[in-house]
């Protein structure tokens, strides 16, 4: 399946998130780029919490429709063990 990102978006895998600095009132935040390179950002905490929720809404609604098709796949009969039947 080919992806639906530009190829401006570079791999990377999520290294840590650091505690709120609340005098600046941000939160840093850094990233392993598949390069080897280390991303990091300081985010202000409003721009930080619109991308959590941005995150948590764009993982909710692809958890919820790969858990949609595994549930509506039929299960195989007699793949549940009956009691009194050893398996």
């Amino acid at each position: 399946m080919q992806s639906r990102l530009p190829d401006s978006f570079v791999g990377a895998t999520w290294r840590g998130t650091t505690p709120v600095e609340p005098n600046a009132k941000v939160i840093g935040v850094a990233f392993n780029l598949d390069d080897g390179a280390v991303l990091r950002l300081r985010l202000p905490i409003e721009s930080a919490k619109q991308l959590q929720e941005s995150i948590a809404e764009f993982t909710a609604a692809y958890t919820s429709s790969h858990s949609d098709r595994s549930s509506a796949m039929p299960s195989v009969p007699g793949s549940t063990p009956v009691e009194g039947v050893k398996v």
